[in-house]
């Protein structure tokens, strides 16, 4: 019979990895197939389908009526500066294989990042190692943080990581998808290409007018492009790592050839330029919190369980940043038991399986231990196993049972204080009201707790007893072997005493095959003893290697650390002496401002003098033109004297 569909609407998101099958599948589960919604991106496609938006809306066509399609042209995500990047990839793709992608309109960004995409050169690895770990000259010295990536081909080239990315969040382009960062770096995008189809693309006057050129003339794809289908997953899977970016985007590539046209394309476009001296100084080695390396894990985290075990090892960084240890254990028993399953020497895979093992039990994945030592034989060790996760989960049961309860009492508290707070004209009631429910609350939850504690110790002491019971039995089915293996020895016995003569024949075979025997166990364990002393000895080596490098690097920390405590004093010394210049410079100003006062109160002085001696004469001329007219005229020559004062 058919049953309902499950769902009353459909979002589906990353449409164009889907298989037809799946997408009738999920049709099947929406009960009005006009209430779905389909996202995707064709220029995104790494899954090995030939989905095309046109085929989906001829399939809705046939169950529902006619579908709406709307193009999303503006991107909130990326800055201006790395989506003209990103439409030079769409723009080859819609220009030379239309058979693969959808016609896409150029995607724009409401804002520009002020970052202009850098083209790295092979000499500029070790500007990138001073510019995250530092290069002496700063006394802040970070590392690759959880918002910035490293982009490469594939799994090889992720293996084969170079020194200067050491620490850094390492993805391929299929892991990478659905995860966006502040910064990426894309690493060899262009190791296998072929120089010459950038050369003929960067000519070709359709793809031209798709990026932009107003001066070029639209036509039909180049056959000799269009026939080199290898470009397709080159150009998708580079234009998924470029999109990873949401403000500053890297290239840095080995192959000088390869990657040459494709870096003067941008340059000419203006979308890129190349990196210069100190052209990382913007920003890029920013201390990340655990907080963020925490987001982070999780993120990776959810993909882990959901099956892609692909990102197990950057998750274990993640959480190897944030100091859990637990997390971090379980990463790496995934990482280590995909390792496995990949791994053709038998040898090696039992070494993984064991550490893969090891490494769920330190992480708490007590299911997963158990199925790996199940594999390996160990069935007494998965059984522990088994049992103590059933222990485990019904601790872990009973405590987050008591957190519910201690958070509805906690929300019983917030009621009890909000109808105080709402009721003060019988504050005191409200109170002992609040106090007694709290003390009856904590009552119940005191019982309730009790009740569980006593029961998980009854499931506890169940799984000990049935534990018990199979060691007794186990130990019953041995005692009874062993009694049975008694009495048949004891038949042989009597059958020996009555054949001696054969018996002892048989004897001195038997010793001279046992001598044989023991002498060429003894030669097997001489040859194991001497590879295990070389293995041994191998170890040491690497150990004193290892201590060497250890000590070496602690030299150059220490060296680094002396370095920039050096300039740190020379700063201080300069500070110092600015400051007694600046103090000299402000003395000497203050004794010049003293000097020209001084000097310019004795002018004042003199000028006062000079004014009074004038008055002094012009009174005493005065007085004597009094004197010969016979008549006092004071009143004269008072103005006189005013004047000559002022």
């Amino acid at each position: 019979p058919a049953q309902k569909p499950l769902y009353d609407a459909l979002i589906v998101d990353e449409v164009q990895d889907f298989p037809h099958a799946t997408i009738e599948l999920l049709l099947r589960l929406a009960s009005d197939p006009n209430a779905t919604l389909w996202g995707g991106d064709t220029a995104q496609t790494i899954a090995r389908t030939r989905f095309r938006f046109y085929k989906l809306a001829d399939l809705l066509r046939r169950h529902a009526s006619e579908p709406r399609v709307v193009e999303l042209e503006v991107n909130y995500r990326s800055t201006q500066e790395v989506l003209d990047v990103s439409n030079v990839f769409v723009a080859a793709l819609c220009s030379q294989f239309e058979g693969h992608v959808d016609k896409l309109p150029r995607e724009v960004a409401p804002f520009r990042g002020n970052f202009k995409v850098r083209l790295l050169r092979g000499s500029d690895w070790e500007a990138i190692g001073d510019a995250v770990f530092g290069d002496g000259t700063r006394e802040e010295v970070s590392e690759f943080g959880a918002q910035q990536c490293v982009i490469v081909p594939d799994e090889a080239a992720k293996r084969n990581l170079p020194p200067s990315f050491a620490g850094a969040l390492c993805f391929t382009p299929l892991e990478a998808k659905g995860l966006e960062f502040h910064t990426a770096f894309i690493l060899d995008a262009f190791r296998d290409t072929d120089a010459g189809w950038w050369q003929a693309l960067a000519e070709d006057g359709r793809f031209l007018g798709l990026v932009g050129d107003a001066g070029a003339t639209d036509g039909k794809p180049d056959p000799q492009l269009s026939a080199d289908l290898a470009r397709v997953a080159e150009l998708k899977s580079t234009y998924v790592g470029v999109t990873r970016a949401c403000v500053r985007l890297f290239f840095i590539d080995t192959n000088t050839h390869g990657r040459q046209p494709f870096y003067e394309l941008l340059l000419r476009r203006d979308f890129a330029k190349w990196h210069e001296g100190q052209d990382f100084d913007e920003g890029l080695g920013v201390a990340t919190s655990r907080r963020r390396w925490r987001a982070r894990g999780d993120e990776l985290l959810a993909r882990i369980k959901e099956g892609d075990e692909s990102i197990a090892d950057q998750a274990a960084l993640c959480f190897a940043k944030t100091g859990d240890k637990a997390t971090e254990s379980f990463c790496r028993g995934v990482e280590w038991r995909r390792a496995a399953r990949r791994e053709a020497d038998e040898e090696r895979v039992v070494d993984l399986q064991l550490a893969a093992a090891c490494a769920f039990a330190r992480g708490g994945a007590l299911d997963a231990c158990a199925d790996l030592l199940a594999q390996l034989g160990k069935d007494d060790l998965a059984d522990e196993c088994r049992d103590a996760d059933g222990a485990a989960r019904l601790i872990a049961d009973a405590r987050a049972a008591e957190r519910e309860r201690a958070e509805v009492a906690d929300r019983v508290v917030e009621v009890c204080k909000a109808a105080t707070l709402a009721t003060r004209h019988a504050a005191s009631n409200a109170r002992r009201a609040a106090r007694e429910c709290r003390q009856a609350q904590a009552a119940i939850v005191a019982q309730e707790q009790r009740a569980e504690a006593q029961e998980a110790e009854r499931r506890a002491r169940e799984l000990a007893a049935r534990r018990k019971q199979r060691e007794k039995e186990e130990a019953e089915r041995r005692a009874e072997a062993a009694k049975q293996r008694a009495a048949e020895e004891a038949v042989a016995a009597e059958k020996r005493r009555a054949e001696v003569a054969r018996i002892e024949a048989a004897r001195r075979e038997a010793e001279r095959q046992a001598k044989a025997e023991r002498q060429a166990r003894a030669e097997e364990k001489a040859r194991v003893a001497k590879e295990r002393h070389e293995r041994e000895a191998q170890q040491r080596a690497e150990a004193y290697r290892l201590q060497r490098e250890a000590a070496a690097q602690r030299r150059e920390a220490e060296r680094r650390t002396a370095d920039v405590e050096r300039m740190a004093r020379e700063r201080r010394e300069a500070e110092r002496e600015e400051r007694k210049r600046a103090t000299r410079e402000r003395e000497e100003r203050e004794r010049l401002a003293i000097e020209r006062l001084a000097a310019q109160r004795r002018a004042e002085r003199e000028n006062e003098e000079a004014s009074l001696a004038l008055a002094r004469r012009l009174m005493a001329e005065d007085a004597a033109a009094a004197g010969e007219t016979l008549l006092p005229q004071p009143a004269a020559a008072a103005p006189r004297a005013r004047e000559a004062l002022v």
